[in-house]
């Protein structure tokens, strides 16, 4: 079961249907209501001595603070910990929610990361963390290792060696909180849940994934590769909108069926795969043609007959609104082209190929403009949508 969930193609599978999203949410959740559970509880931190746990500050619940952090190239924990020693000193623990405990990174829960993060002058950390910082200064209150929050259970027995033996130790095992989840719990309200009971029927195991938790999270990626699978069938090989809404009725209708010519579960997803391969292969070849027609070098010589500074930064955002304008002109002139096209493909493509020679002129012309207005005050002289004429 465990070389199963982590067979590489289930987990890249998987994630493009939201698997790991939905896992490392869900646990971060889960881990907040425990650790808010043990608010007032008297503890023992190594670096520090006995303490009593006055709160936890869940930052993974404020996606401000890990924007401001990745921008100042910091790494920001889960939580924050805080402590009352028996001094009467307020100490503050970073700790992280780890579903996979081998992705751990050690600089997360570092003492020195989180010193980091307050330096930076974050102002919603800041404020979620005045009320016990005296006077507003984090230099006043002691900062110590934190920890991480793993499931317990076979997945994080099976690596915790590694992470806290030999030379290459990357965490101390008091680092390892483990903590026991009913799949149910954690699974609560996710959609594609519904499709785990026909899943695990099909392989008739001696655990149930109502029970065990590594069986939960197999089937729970078993799910989400359909939930992908089943879009990647009906998301268009052109089109401005992403993949089509998920009907859940039809997504079990069509694992029902698929499940009645397969032996196993993971049987069903590699051929449902195989069948879907065509049509992603033919989406990549569409894809080719909707690069705009620019090289950098040219975007970069038009920069400068602009007399415009070079800046990396203000160049990918061109380039982003470039994209988004040349993909819409691609489509207002071939029009939507479904995942399987009554239309040879070949034919499409040559349809393709011709318009890129179309908007060529036309995207240096949207460059030009757009770089022109950029030299105006705002409001004025911004490029216009249509370029046909």
């Amino acid at each position: 079961m465990l070389a199963a969930l982590l067979d590489r193609r289930l987990q890249a599978w998987s994630d493009r249907g939201g698997a790991s999203k939905e896992i490392g949410e869900r646990w971060s959740r889960l881990v907040a209501e425990e650790l808010a559970s043990w608010v007032g509880r008297d503890a023992t931190l190594p670096e520090a001595g006995p303490s009593r746990l006055l709160a936890v500050i869940w930052l993974d619940g404020r996606p401000e603070i890990a924007r401001h952090a990745s921008r100042h190239g910091l790494r920001n924990p889960d939580f924050v910990v805080v402590h009352e020693l028996a001094s009467g000193e307020l100490a503050l623990q970073p700790a992280d929610a780890k579903f996979a405990v081998q992705t751990v990174k050690h600089d997360q829960i570092a003492a020195g990361a989180l010193q980091a993060l307050l330096a930076s002058g974050n102002p919603v950390l800041v404020r979620e963390l005045g009320p016990f910082l005296p006077e507003g200064r984090s230099d006043a209150v002691r900062i110590v290792d934190g920890f991480v929050v793993s499931p317990a259970g076979i997945l994080t027995d099976y690596y915790l060696p590694r992470l806290v033996e030999g030379s290459t130790a990357r965490l101390r095992a008091q680092q390892v909180v483990t903590l026991s989840a009913k799949p149910s719990r954690l699974f609560a309200g996710l959609p594609v849940a519904r499709l785990v009971g026909p899943l695990a029927a099909l392989d008739r195991l001696p655990v149930r994934p109502a029970d065990e938790i590594v069986a939960a999270v197999y089937y729970v990626r078993l799910a989400c590769a359909c939930r992908w699978l089943w879009e990647e069938e009906r998301r268009p090989l052109l089109s401005l909108n992403g993949p089509p809404p998920l009907d859940l009725d039809a997504l079990a209708a069509e694992v029902a069926v698929r499940a009645r010519q397969a032996e196993t579960a993971f049987g069903l997803l590699e051929r449902w795969a195989d069948e879907t391969e065509e049509i992603r292969r033919d989406r990549e070849m569409v894809e080719r043609f909707l690069v705009p027609p620019l090289s950098n070098r040219v975007l970069r010589d038009l920069l400068a007959r602009a007399a415009l500074p070079e800046d990396r930064a203000w160049q990918r955002t061109l380039r982003k609104e470039l994209s988004i304008w040349y993909r819409a002109e691609v489509i207002a002139r071939v029009g939507e082209i479904p995942a399987r096209p009554e239309r040879p493909l070949a034919a499409l493509l040559q349809e393709l190929a011709t318009v890129n020679r179309e908007l060529e002129p036309l995207a240096h012309r949207w460059v030009q403009e757009r770089l022109r207005a950029d030299r105006q005050p705002p409001g004025e002289g911004a490029p216009r949508s249509d370029y046909s004429r």
